[in-house]
């Protein structure tokens, strides 16, 4: 049921956006059509300056819309007092302080699209095969540039039958799951950090982070990682991995100790990586990783499929106008937060989801 006329107050029709270089284009495209709705919006500068004087406009703005490479901390959340709710144009919301957004009622939309879910999915199992598979090397033989191997010194590995860990099991790794059985493989999930180890997908087993380490010919990453949490992928970890393993992180960069990564692909205490998201981005030009011949690097890119954006920009153009017409995002991270924000709004009738 839509709320019944009179029993809410609707957000101001502004939305701040803030300025980010890498999705200015997809910015600009929904500015325009917020404009073509009546909606006023206002650019707001990469990050939020908390010692600064707050802009006039940010008190009185109705919704917001930011990247995921932009700091939603309490600061700004108290200083945005009509705000009914942030928008990130991606799926991921750990530059959010979600918890303090839900005491203030605020709801936080974000772009779990469907088209989100495929893109990185059929990316990560692209990574894998490339791991296994070594294309590049076989190029280098087209050229000329390498010698065309003898039979026992072929690289190509299948896919078929190998035991592959997936730390994290949302939206993104069940889809991994899906994929990765119709090649044959036996799949791990570890029971680690929020995972309910009363999963239940046929042919899926939930074992231990440790045993998951032990037995994974790949392991593959899709765990969120919060602000201050240590990597989940630390040099104790790397160590408990068959050496003949890949590592594959299509998640958070933060996900994994770097440094102690680095080590293990250089004494070849690991086989091989491929990596398309890193605790600082871009990658640091020093970095030991850009050294090594035995990972894949992809600069936060690989699954940012045509399909996946044309979502991003019509889920997050739903989720603001949702927000200023008095319902909640159609993606939205923190459903808690739904009382203390029609408790704010005067509303007292249900609100379609």
């Amino acid at each position: 049921m839509a709320s019944a006329p009179g029993l809410m107050r609707l957000p101001e029709r502004r939305v701040a956006i803030w300025h980010d270089e890498g999705l200015a284009e997809t910015f600009d495209n929904i500015a325009e059509k917020l404009h073509a709705r009546g909606v006023e919006v206002v650019y707001g500068p990469a990050q939020f300056d908390a010692t600064a004087p707050a802009p006039a406009w940010l008190a009185t703005a109705g919704a917001m819309l930011v990247s995921s490479r932009f700091r939603v901390e309490p600061a700004l959340l108290d200083t945005a007092a009509r705000l009914a709710g942030i928008v990130c144009a991606s799926i991921g919301t750990e530059n959010i302080d979600v918890g303090h957004a839900t005491r203030r009622g605020v709801l936080v939309g974000h772009g779990a699209t469907p088209e989100n879910v495929i893109s990185m999915a059929e990316a990560t199992v692209l990574l894998i095969l490339m791991l296994l598979y070594d294309p590049l090397a076989s190029m280098q033989v087209m050229r000329s540039e390498r010698k065309r191997p003898s039979p026992s010194a072929r690289w190509a590995r299948t896919l078929s039958g190998k035991t592959v860990g997936l730390v994290g099991f949302g939206r993104i790794g069940r889809a991994v799951a899906h994929r990765l059985q119709a090649f044959g493989c036996r799949v791990l999930v570890a029971a680690h950090g929020r995972l309910d180890t009363a999963i239940a997908v046929p042919g899926i087993e939930v074992a231990p982070l440790d045993d998951v380490l032990r037995r994974s010919d790949i392991l593959s990453l899709h765990t969120t990682v919060r602000a201050g949490e240590p990597p989940v992928i630390d040099a104790s970890a790397l160590a408990l991995m068959p050496p003949h393993a890949c590592l594959v992180n299509t998640a958070r960069g933060a996900a994994i100790d770097e440094t102690a990564l680095a080590r293990a692909l250089a004494s070849r205490r690991l086989a091989a990586a491929a990596l398309d998201t890193f605790v600082t981005e871009p990658l640091p030009a020093d970095s030991p990783l850009r050294r090594s011949e035995h990972v894949i690097l992809t600069p936060h890119l690989v699954g940012h499929t045509r399909e996946m954006a044309d979502s991003f920009e019509d889920a997050a153009l739903r989720n603001l106008l949702n927000l200023l017409e008095g319902r909640p995002p159609g993606h939205w991270r923190n459903p808690e937060a739904e009382f203390a924000w029609r408790a704010r709004w005067h509303s007292a009738s249900a609100i379609s989801k």
